[in-house]
């Protein structure tokens, strides 16, 4: 009854990590696009740059620190992971640009189709409707793009689907160096 060929996966705040920890660590459940938005993942930047010693828990029981440590923090952090992605990333920030920083720089990096949208002065529940707005219409419209093909046909979002056609190129152009069989995010249309 579900095409797994079109099927995505959010994570919102904590949530984040176990998404995080799903797409970069498993290596039989596929979707074909994921949104996270204002989480935190487990993350060495994060650790560092926030200093979210709770991660500790997450990775093995031992900081980061040291050759112990830092081999469980490479085993199970999905930060050292993300070569394993490989599928359209949306990356919502709210307030704090750094919480998704690690992640957009290292798929940019990989030439992976990755976004990273910020509203900079919404709260963690996003109260404000222009705010909801932006996130959560971003995030329909983003899984029709990438699970239907499809596109709003509202000239002020023109723009949007002009840079998600270039994300699709990148993402067709890894499918292609990575082979069909490697191909967990392959355009069915």
């Amino acid at each position: 009854m579900v095409d797994p060929q079109r099927v995505g996966i959010s994570g919102f705040s904590r949530t984040v990590w176990f998404v995080s920890y799903l797409l970069t660590h498993s290596e039989t459940t596929k979707f074909r696009t994921a949104v996270l938005t204002d989480g935190i993942d487990g993350g060495y930047f994060e650790y560092i740059a926030q200093q979210l010693t709770e991660f500790d828990e997450d990775n093995g029981g031992k900081a980061p620190f040291g050759k112990e440590g830092l081999a469980l923090w490479m085993q199970e952090s999905p930060s050292f992971h993300l070569d394993h992605l490989c599928l359209p990333l949306r990356l919502v920030s709210i307030e704090d640009r750094l919480a998704q920083w690690e992640w957009f720089v290292a798929e940019r990096l990989q030439k992976k189709p990755v976004e990273l949208i910020e509203i900079p002065d919404g709260t963690h529940m996003l109260e404000k409707p222009s705010d909801r707005y932006i996130a959560m219409q971003g995030i329909v419209d983003w899984y029709r793009f990438w699970l239907q093909g499809y596109e709003r046909p509202d000239p002020e979002v023109s723009d949007q689907y002009k840079r998600w056609e270039h994300l699709r190129e990148l993402q067709d152009a890894g499918a292609k160096a990575t082979g069909p069989a490697q191909d967990n995010a392959s355009n069915p249309n």
